[in-house]
């Protein structure tokens, strides 16, 4: 049976962000930390390790592809770092933007080095 997040938190508080540790990966990492009871994490761990976990799972847990290429080589430090981009990006299409539409927020946007409102707000530092 699948858990829903607020389910797992109201159960095991923060211990539903549960940590899975891999080589080289800090525990201050969040893109190693996964929304799940805790005493499914092993199983978990054990089945993105071996590759075999499936597709469901890993839309349920925000593995993109990218990640899971990097996951699959052993590159878990590339891993969680790209994991991490994949759920800010999923919070940002799934959360911040569907509210700052209802609130009629102008369109978000990130400023790149040569923009030039960029450079106006340096120089009013």
């Amino acid at each position: 049976k699948r858990s829903h997040g607020s389910d797992l938190i109201a159960k095991f508080g923060g211990e539903s962000f549960h940590f899975l540790p891999f080589s080289g990966v800090d525990r201050s990492d969040a893109g190693a930390r996964f929304l799940i009871d805790p005493g499914d994490a092993p199983a978990l761990k054990s089945q993105m390790l071996s590759g075999t976990i499936d597709a469901s799972l890993k839309k349920q847990h925000l593995i993109s592809d990218e990640s899971w290429e990097l996951l699959r080589s052993n590159d878990f430090k590339g891993f969680t770092r790209r994991r991490l981009v994949d759920i800010f990006e999923f919070e940002m299409e799934s959360i911040v933007k569907p509210i700052a539409r209802r609130m009629a927020v102008p369109p978000l946007r990130t400023l790149g080095n040569n923009d030039r409102e960029v450079q106006r707000r340096e120089s009013d530092i």
